[in-house]
């Protein structure tokens, strides 16, 4: 699906729609195609919380030479 989708910029509704038509879980391609894409937007749990990376199936090592911005930060303290 990375490959067919590369380029194009979808929204939440364009991913279920493709999952849908593909016989695709949207969780699971949402998580496929954020591996291959320039920019994600994603709750900051799954960025800071070790057991929320570990369920996406991130490692800290996904964030080398990436910049990070976090919306909501004064939310972080209540989190670390």
């Amino acid at each position: 699906a990375a490959n067919k989708l590369r380029g194009e910029l979808w929204d939440i509704e364009d991913a279920a729609q493709f999952a849908m038509a593909s016989n695709s879980c949207p969780y699971y391609l949402a998580h496929s195609l954020a591996r291959h894409a320039e920019l994600v937007f994603c709750p900051y749990s799954y960025v800071l919380d070790p057991s929320v990376r570990q369920a996406a199936g991130l490692s800290c090592a996904d964030l080398t030479g990436r910049i990070v911005i976090l919306d909501e930060a004064h939310n972080v303290e209540s989190v670390c």
